[in-house]
This record gives structure tokens, C-alpha cells and sequence, in this order.
């Protein structure tokens, strides 16, 4: 809500918007108006009476009462419009209770409290466009717990209009709104609607319970407002734009509103946008998260557990002796761990050799290789670069020990090089670009002569380099040319010592890859200037800007919510891909190979449903549907201990890591050891299976995945407690899976089956049946281990003289299944 003008439509719909600082606003329709503080303190005025309302205070206001809702500093409000069809519905009537302003301290706190629950509930089935009638059913709830509970005390409460005096009120108040700059008289006014003025200013007190002069007066406020806000004009234009009839009248009645001279508010407000900081890569959501928590934690914890009579029958034929095509494993391409510095971390690497030692990488990534605290790049008393690689040796002699190849990010900034400072969340890491491009070059060639010396050039060139990512310059200060520059500068430093050594880009967000224009200019510049990648790079997390989503533009298009929302797209990933192949055929690069160099089911860190078994079905999912179209799948990220979000205080903190800081394995890396055990060849792969082939065995991966709710992918609900980790994803039956296995031979065999689910594999379900508890014993963590080994079960598997079998299992929201059939072939 950005403008002034009052809803005069008859809107059907629910709608919902934010109120914020920017100015007051003056709420009057036909439909009911519901206003919950989210943070800090908000003023309403009801009919001549000012209310102030602390976080979770509300108020309710009747259709045709004229209400002004003032959010002073850094307080936000939301507010729900519930329309006529929707009262009319429910049997309400206006004098069945008053006008309610109620505090967040107000008695009795049970009654407000359900009446917050029950409002909670219907902006939650709003965002998750539930069936209408279940959306109605719970407005009608919501108006019956208030006739029951707040009844009106006097018989007058919420006069009600009668038909005439409601026409002639809307017709006035158009009037007003569209010549408020204007001389408009109260005279003038009552002619139009026939009338005479002194019972037009009495019936219009009455009813708007503010002087047509005084009502006026703060239309032009508000239009005034926008205009100091938005278009830089000198107090005396602003003056006579709104309709005052001089600078004066408008800085005496400004003044006497806000306190502060117009010119004061507009020198305050340029103030504030000068310390806006600008050079950060992501937005900061905890803040809009908060918001949202103050109202969703009135929500019940629901069981993500469905009933099993909500079922779906999921149904597949395998022909066991079926010819199969080989299998590309992604998912062991390519390790993330972090940062450079945390892998000198002896917890850290102890977490890498179990990587390797269960799974076995080919290639090991991380960021900062050049960040001051490595310590590689100094200058002289004479400015001359100075190259030291004490602890860079330190870091690639244990990775290559461990049988990785590396790939390096030739980044970040050092000190030293920078031209911008350009941080990201809690780290000193710059993303910066060069000052002095002839530096960075000697920075990134000496390097690799080091390495090659140290390593010798065979070794070398298996390696992959990369630099940073194309979303810097679409987040921060630094411009394309600036990174074009950057880029082929690094392509150049890296080619000057072997022309066989391998370099990738462009790198950024997934974002990227949709837009119109930044690939198609950044591969137009590679192929002019020579330096195209050997491979091409982009980051996996399903994010999109809200402007491409149509689902949040329908439910939220008036709001002033947060630019990056999760995507609702439950193939992501594939479209993804499909995306980048179009754009490499369009530059005849088709067969140029794709890194996936980080992926993540969620772009936001802190995020506790990736603590869950959700984490291993998402896994499953996105390798199953994308094995064989790019080269890597590059989870990021290996563990929690990664220092770019400041402390945690829980075990389980939504951290990125496939293990805790202190080692215990969470669910998505027991989802990458029953993948590691699959086979080598492809026969059926689909929505939620992936059967595989090796020489005496056949294996069936079954997974339940199921993507996050509406309300969770924008950033609405935050989840503060563990308890509430499996609360935001879409509801979802269970599945009940019937395979048809033909062509076995009619002998036995033996069946492992190994699960995932909440009861097994999972050692964050076992932390919260233990309550929770931020203090562990050795003992304690032992038994997490344990907790954290899937379920496993061993059977044999009796065709019959056909050679055929039925398998039949059923899998909760989440949970996934392997079953290694050991095949007798006699």
C-alpha cells in the first residue's frame, strides 16, 4: 500500500498487504479489516480514539468505519481485507460486536490468543491457496469466536449505514479524492450531493469522526509524503502540488502532524538512504522472517505424519534383463567444504576423510583461496606483489593426500588488490575486483607455477579453476564491463602458464540463467574475446525474483515483501538445465560440459528443514532426474562448520552441512551412500524411483519427495524451534508403491532394503524425541551416530515360475527406500 486513494471498489477477494512507516494510512470499504502488529509500536484511531498497539496487538474494524493506522519507526503491520461475500456468508452482522483495538497485554489473553490463532489460520490458508470452501470455512470460524467472544456492550456499537446515507458518504468521499488538490469547499460539497453544508460537516463527523477540513487536510499530508519521498521536489512545489495555499499553511499542519519541518523530514529521510548498505550479495530475511514468526507462532505444531488412509498408489514395471545405458554419478563428481581457512580445521578434515572414505570424490571445491587470512598475496615496501603459500600448502597437501583433484576458485580480493569493499553476511571475504588487473595476474599465474612446481604439470592439469560468480555485478556496485574485465583478465593469467589447463564460468546464482540478457552478452563476450570457458558453471538453488513468479503475483501483488522467494518449481533442477542447453546451442557450445558447483534445496542459510529426512528425498530427487544431463552435482555444502552466519547455539541450526560441526551425519548424507550404492547402469528412472543395474545385482531407489509449502518459500514463516522443522512443506498423501518385477530368474533372491525416514537414518529426529537439548554428553553424541545408520532389513524375494514378483511398500511424506536385490541367475 504505496498510495492514499481509498478502496471504493466492491473487492471479492481476500486480499492481504503490509503497512509500514512510510506514512499513515486511512482504511474505509465495505469489507472487514483486520490489522495485526508484527514489530514495534503502531497507533490507531477508531472513531476519535487513539489505540496503541506493541507487537501482536490487532485491531478490527467494521465496514464503512473509517479507521487511521499510523507504524511509527521500524514497525510493520499486516493487514487482511475480508470482503462482503465473505461476511454475508458467515451470517454477520455489524452491531453483533465493536470495533476492536486490543494490545498485546490486554486481558483476557486466552480469548486473544485464539483469535490470533484463528486469524493466523486464514492468512495460512490464504498463501497456500487452499480450496475456498476451506478458506471460508475458517473466515466464518473467525467471525463466530468473535460474536461469541467480543460481544458489542452497547446497543448503538457499529451503527449501521442504511442504504442512502452509505451512497451519499462513498459519493462524497470520491469526490473528495479526486480533487483533494484542489479549492474544494464544504459548500461546494453538500451542492453535489444535495445537501446543506451544515448536515453534510455533521453527518460526516458522525460518521468519519474527523472534520471534512481535517480529513482533507491529511489527504494532502499523505500525497505530500509520497512526494518528499519520491520526487526530490523544494517544499514550496510539494506545497502547492497537494492543493495548500501556501508553504506556510502546509509546514504549520506537517509540522503539527510529525513533528519535524517538511525540509527536516526530507534532509533525515536522504540520510538514511546514504547509510543503506548496499554491498551485500543477498539480502538479510531474518528481519521480514521475524515479522512473520510474530504471528504464525500462534499456530498449533501440526503432525507431519498422514493419516494412512490418505493414500496414492504409485505403480512401475521392471523388466529385470532390460537393456540398461550407463550412469553418470554426479553426486561424487565434486565436494564442497567451505572456505580455505576452516579446512586447516582438524574437525573439518576429519569430516573429509569420511567423505572420501564412504563415498570417494573426484574433485574437492571451496572458496578463498586468495582471502587475507591464507596469506598468499603481500606487497613490498616498493609495491611489488610478494607471494607466500605456508598454509596454502598446508590445505592442498592434505586434499591431495586424501586423492582429490582440486577445483579453485581464484578468489576472493585480497586487501591489497581490492577496488571495492564487497562483503558477504558475517564474513571479511571480498568479492571485490581488482584495482590493478596486472597484479592479479602475476597473483593467479604465480600460484599456479607454484602448484605446478609443488605438484608437477600432469597433476595440474586435471584441476578445474574458476573465478568469482556473474551475480556480483547484478548485487553490488562492480558493473559488467568490470566483470568481463575480471574475467578474461584471470582466463588470460590462467592460460599464459598452460593453455591445456582447464577454466569454467560464468558462475551466480540460478537466477541468472533466466534472465533475458546476462548469458547470451556474457557468451557473445567470451566468444569476441576468446576466452570462452572449457566448462560452463552456475549454483543450484531453486530462488527466483517474485516478479517471474506468477503464484506470489496473484496472492501478494500489492505487498512490499522481500525479492527472493524459493521457487515453486518441483523440477528446478532440470529446467535448470534444460535452460543452459539452449543457451549454449544458440552459440554453438551444445557439448561444452555443465558443473553444477553448488546445490542446495534452500537459498537461505539457517534453514532447519534441511536438518530433516525432506533433505535426503530432495537429493534423491534432483540426481534422479539429472544424472545424465550435466557433469556435476556439487552439494554445498559437506558441514555445518562454516563461518559465514556468526555462531549457532543449537546442534541442528538449519546449517548447510551433510554433517553437524562435530560430525554426526544428518539425512542427505545417508540419501548420497544409498546412492553411492546403486549401480552402473540406468534401466527406469522417474518422479520419485531410480532403478539401477550392476553385474549380479538390481537396485530401487524410491523416494517421497515433496517441495515446501507457499507460505514457507516466501519467507512468511520462520521457523525458531526445532519442533517445527517438518511444518512447511506441502501436505501430501502416503505412497503406496506396487512394482511389477518380470523377467527374474524363478530361484530365490536375497532382498536388502535399507530406509530413511524419521524413525531411521535420521539423527535429527532422534535429537528431538530427546527434547531437543543444546547440551550433549560423549555418550550422547555416540547415540546419535547410531541414530543416523538408515534402517536396514534383509529377505528373500520368491518369484514365481514366471519369473515374476510383485513388491509392494509404503513410504511417508519424506522418506526414502533402497532395495538391493542380489540377483541368482542360476
Amino acid at each position: 500500500m504505496n498510495d492514499v486513494t481509498l478502496d471504493f471498489n466492491d473487492n471479492h477477494e481476500i486480499t492481504l498487504s503490509i503497512l509500514h512507516e512510510d506514512q499513515p494510512y486511512l482504511l474505509w470499504s465495505s469489507g472487514v479489516r483486520f490489522v495485526f502488529v508484527m514489530r514495534g509500536t503502531v497507533s490507531a484511531l477508531l472513531h476519535g480514539q487513539t489505540h496503541m498497539l506493541s507487537p501482536a496487538g490487532f485491531c478490527l474494524v467494521h465496514p464503512l468505519e473509517l479507521c487511521q493506522i499510523s507504524c511509527f519507526a521500524d514497525s510493520k503491520a499486516l493487514m487482511v481485507y475480508i470482503p462482503q461475500d465473505y461476511i454475508r456468508l458467515s451470517g454477520f452482522t455489524n452491531s453483533a460486536w465493536d470495533c476492536l483495538a486490543v494490545d498485546a497485554q490486554a486481558s483476557p489473553q486466552t480469548i486473544c490468543d485464539e483469535l490470533r490463532r484463528l486469524f493466523a489460520k486464514i492468512v495460512s490458508l490464504y498463501f497456500n491457496r487452499a480450496p475456498k470452501q476451506v478458506l471460508n470455512a475458517a473466515v466464518m470460524q473467525f467471525f463466530q469466536f468473535l460474536e461469541q467472544n467480543f460481544h458489542a456492550e452497547k446497543s448503538d456499537a457499529g451503527e449501521h449505514l442504511p442504504g442512502t446515507s452509505m451512497d451519499r458518504i462513498t459519493q462524497v468521499l470520491k469526490l473528495i479524492h479526486s480533487r483533494w488538490n484542489e479549492d474544494i469547499s464544504v459548500p461546494e460539497l453538500a451542492e453535489q450531493v444535495h445537501v446543506s453544508p451544515n448536515y453534510l460537516s455533521r453527518f460526516f463527523s458522525r460518521h468519519i469522526h474527523m472534520t471534512i477540513t481535517d480529513y482533507i487536510g491529511s489527504i494532502r499530508i499523505h500525497h505530500a509524503l509520497t512526494m518528499l519521498r519520491e520526487d526530490h521536489c523544494s517544499v514550496t512545489d510539494v506545497a502547492l502540488q497537494a492543493g495548500f495555499p501556501n508553504s506556510s499553511a502546509f509546514i504549520r499542519k506537517f509540522k503539527q502532524q510529525f513533528g519535524v519541518t517538511p525540509k527536516q523530514y526530507a534532509k533525515d529521510l536522504e540520510e538514511q538512504r546514504k547509510n543503506q548498505q548496499p554491498d551485500v550479495l543477498l539480502p538479510n530475511m531474518q528481519t521480514e522472517a521475524g515479522d512473520f514468526a510474530a504471528l504464525f507462532k500462534y499456530l498449533p505444531l501440526d503432525d507431519d505424519r498422514i493419516s494412512a488412509t490418505e493414500k496414492t498408489l504409485y505403480s512401475l514395471q521392471i523388466n529385470a534383463s532390460a537393456e540398461g545405458r550407463p550412469i553418470r554419478p554426479i553426486w561424487q563428481k565434486l565436494l564442497n567444504f567451505g572456505y580455505a581457512r576452516e579446512g586447516l580445521l582438524a574437525s573439518v578434515q576429519q569430516q573429509i576423510m569420511r567423505a572420501q572414505q564412504e563415498i570417494g570424490f573426484e574433485y574437492i571445491r571451496f572458496h578463498g583461496i586468495f582471502d587475507d587470512n591464507i596469506q598468499i598475496y603481500q606487497e613490498n615496501s616498493e609495491g611489488q606483489p610478494v607471494l607466500n603459500f605456508l598454509y596454502a600448502d598446508l590445505l592442498t597437501d592434505f586434499l591431495i593426500s586424501q586423492g582429490f583433484k582440486l577445483y579453485i576458485e581464484l578468489g576472493l580480493m585480497p586487501s591489497a588488490l581490492k577496488k571495492y569493499d564487497i562483503f558477504v553476511l558475517s564474513r571479511s571475504s571480498n568479492y571485490s575486483v581488482a584495482a590493478q588487473q596486472e597484479k592479479w595476474q602475476q597473483l593467479v599465474s604465480g600460484s599456479i607455477q607454484h602448484w605446478i612446481t609443488r605438484y608437477g604439470l600432469d597433476t595440474v592439469r586435471t584441476w578445474k579453476f574458476t573465478t568469482m560468480g556473474i551475480h556480483v555485478p547484478v548485487f553490488t556496485e562492480v558493473t559488467f564491463d568490470e566483470f568481463y574485465t575480471h574475467y578474461q583478465s584471470t582466463w588470460q593469467a590462467v592460460k599464459s602458464v598452460d593453455p591445456l589447463l582447464q577454466f569454467g564460468g560464468p558462475g551466480g546464482f540460478a537466477s541468472i540463467v533466466w534472465a533475458a540478457d546476462i548469458l547470451p552478452d556474457f557468451f557473445r563476450f567470451a566468444e569476441d574475446h576468446g576466452c570462452f570457458p572449457d566448462f560452463i558453471t552456475t549454483q543450484d538453488y531453486p530462488h527466483q525474483n517474485v516478479e517471474d513468479d506468477i503464484e506470489f503475483m496473484n496472492t501478494s501483488i500489492s505487498q512490499d515483501f522481500l525479492p527472493t522467494t524459493l521457487s515453486g518449481d518441483r523440477h528446478f533442477t532440470r529446467n535448470l538445465c534444460t535452460r543452459l542447453c539452449q543457451l549454449m546451442r544458440a552459440v554453438d557450445r551444445e557439448h561444452t560440459p555443465i558443473w553444477l558447483e553448488e546445490c542446495n534445496s534452500t537459498i537461505w542459510q539457517r534453514d532447519l528443514s534441511g536438518d530433516t529426512c525432506y533433505k535426503a528425498a530432495w537429493l534423491c530427487h534432483s540426481i534422479a532426474e539429472n544424472y545424465d544431463s550435466v557433469e556435476a552435482f556439487g552439494y554445498w555444502l559437506l558441514t555445518d562448520f562454516i563461518e559465514e552466519r556468526g555462531p549457532f547455539n543449537r546442534l541442528f541450526h538449519g546449517g548447510y552441512g551433510l554433517f553437524t560441526f562435530n560430525g554426526i551425519p544428518k539425512a542427505g548424507w545417508q540419501a548420497l551412500n544409498l546412492l553411492h550404492s546403486t549401480g552402473d547402469q540406468v534401466l527406469y528412472s522417474g518422479d520419485w524411483y531410480l532403478v539401477t543395474r550392476s553385474a549380479r545385482q538390481l537396485q530401487i531407489l524410491l523416494f517421497h519427495y515433496c517441495d515446501y509449502d507457499s507460505l514457507y518459500r516466501h519467507r512468511y514463516r520462520k521457523l525458531e524451534y526445532p519442533e517445527e522443522a517438518y511444518r512447511v512443506f506441502r501436505t501430501s498423501n502416503v505412497m503406496d508403491v506396487r512394482i511389477q518385477l518380470n523377467s527374474l530368474v524363478p530361484q530365490p533372491h536375497r532382498m536388502q532394503q535399507f530406509i530413511i525416514d524419521r524413525e531411521h537414518g535420521s539423527s535429527f529426529d532422534q535429537w528431538l524425541r530427546w527434547g531437543a537439548p543444546n547440551d550433549l554428553s560423549v555418550a550422547d553424541v555416540e547415540q546419535l551416530h547410531r541414530a543416523s545408520e538408515p534402517g536396514y532389513r534383509s529377505t528373500l524375494l520368491c518369484p514365481d515360475e514366471k519369473g515374476e514378483f510383485v513388491l509392494q511398500s509404503r513410504l511417508q511424506p519424506h522418506e526414502v527406500k533402497l532395495f538391493i536385490i542380489e540377483l541368482n541367475n542360476g
